[in-house]
């Protein structure tokens, strides 16, 4: 095969982190979940299995010659099999070899936003909160990086868009957790 199907489910929504032109699509059987992966000091998106669950994403076509440079980026995640609700096979990347709950991490604003920018951009606004109802782990603390962002595919983020993704952070953390470190 001359390409790869990938399905992205975090920063790979956002196409503006990537070369690859991308389509929506849902697969069933997983979560988002935040897990700390090795030796990364903070926290990073993963799937986890999830019996009856809806997950949406992205669909993206990766030339063979691409796919080393995508394995980098997703580099402590291996390749898992998946199949589209339409049918299609693909790969998703998952967090096998993760710390687990002991050790939470920060969770980087910047490589929120991007996220978030993404789901946006791809679903609408209204899938925000679907984003952050598919997605477990908001007890993690947040890392305010947005001045000086550590994510290396980080974006520029207006201030209304900030506020908004502020308050909507607000509203889905946990009131035993969950607030922005500096």
């Amino acid at each position: 095969m001359d390409h790869m199907q990938v399905f992205g489910y975090g920063s790979l929504v956002n196409n503006t982190t990537h070369d690859h032109d991308v389509v929506a699509v849902q697969v069933t059987g997983w979560r988002r979940v935040w897990r700390t992966l090795g030796a990364r000091n903070v926290a990073t998106l993963s799937v986890t299995p999830a019996p009856g669950a809806t997950l949406s994403g992205v669909m993206m076509q990766v030339p063979r010659a691409a796919q080393a440079a995508l394995d980098a980026r997703e580099a402590g995640y291996v390749r898992v099999p998946v199949q589209t609700i339409d049918g299609q096979d693909a790969c998703l990347y998952e967090v096998q070899d993760h710390l687990g709950q002991a050790e939470v991490r920060p969770i980087l604003r910047s490589y929120l936003d991007v996220v978030l920018l993404g789901y946006e951009a791809m679903f609408g606004p209204e899938s925000l909160d679907a984003f952050y109802q598919t997605t477990d782990g908001w007890h993690w603390p947040i890392y305010d990086d947005r001045d000086a962002p550590r994510y290396p595919r980080a974006c520029q983020i207006s201030r209304l868009d900030a506020a908004r993704f502020d308050a909507l952070h607000a509203k889905w953390t946990p009131s035993d957790g969950g607030g922005t470190t500096t």
